[in-house]
C-alpha cells in the first residue's frame, strides 16, 4: 500500500518540450514559452545526454521547482554526460549537479514570445 495515494505523473502535466529539427514545423506552443541555452562543453560522447536531460527536468519538477529551473536541471545534467565518455560514470549526482548550476556561465532560461 503506497500512502499518500499517487497521481499518473502523466495526468499533471502541462508542459511540452521542443528540441531543434532539421526542418520547420508548427504544433500548439504552450504558454509561457522558454528558451533555455544549452552549456557551452567539449562533448566526446552524446550517447545518454538526452536522456540525462529528461532525467534532470523531471527530477526538478517532481521536487517542485517551476520550469525554468527544470530546464536549467535537464541541461545541466545533459552536459555533465555529453562531456565525459560513458554514461552511468558521467549521471551526475546532486553535488555534482550544484556545481554545474553555479558555474559562472551557467545558462539562463529566459521566457520568449513566438509571433
Amino acid at each position: 500500500l503506497i500512502t499518500p495515494p499517487i497521481t499518473p505523473i502523466a495526468a499533471t502535466l502541462t508542459t511540452s518540450l521542443f528540441t531543434p529539427v532539421p526542418t520547420p514545423f508548427s504544433a500548439p506552443v504552450p504558454t509561457p514559452c522558454w528558451h533555455a541555452p544549452a552549456h557551452t562543453i567539449t562533448a566526446p560522447d552524446t550517447v545518454g545526454a538526452g536522456d540525462a536531460f529528461a532525467s534532470g527536468y523531471c527530477a526538478a519538477l517532481m521536487a517542485g521547482h517551476s520550469v525554468p529551473t527544470a530546464l536549467q536541471w535537464g541541461n545541466a545534467c545533459g552536459a555533465q554526460v555529453a562531456s565525459s565518455m560513458g554514461v552511468l560514470g558521467a549521471l551526475p549526482d546532486a553535488r555534482m549537479l550544484q556545481q554545474w548550476l553555479a558555474r559562472p556561465d551557467a545558462p539562463q532560461a529566459v521566457p520568449m514570445a513566438f509571433f
